[in-house]
């Protein structure tokens, strides 16, 4: 089942989290066209560490141009300090 070769489809994440999505299929990623550097992915899986707002996008795994799945990784921003009034 071809829904399944990417796992998660969608993944939400806030800024300093780690992401990982995994592809039954290949070791190949690219975030929108480019090429992800080897040190992010181990054994089928794409490891996003420390994530900031940057990493928002679509990450794709592929066996061959015609033969690929995507995923889509969504960062939200956390706040850095919170105020209390009284």
């Amino acid at each position: 089942m071809e829904e399944y070769i990417v796992q998660p489809k969608v993944q939400v994440a806030f800024v300093g989290d780690v992401v990982q999505i995994h592809c039954r299929i290949s070791e190949n990623w690219r975030k929108e066209g480019s090429t992800m550097p080897p040190a992010y992915i181990l054994n089928n899986t794409l490891y996003l560490f420390n994530v900031s707002l940057a990493h928002t996008g679509i990450y794709t795994c592929f066996k061959t141009e015609k033969k690929s799945f995507s995923a889509e990784v969504l960062v939200g921003g956390m706040p850095t300090s919170i105020f209390i009034y009284l």
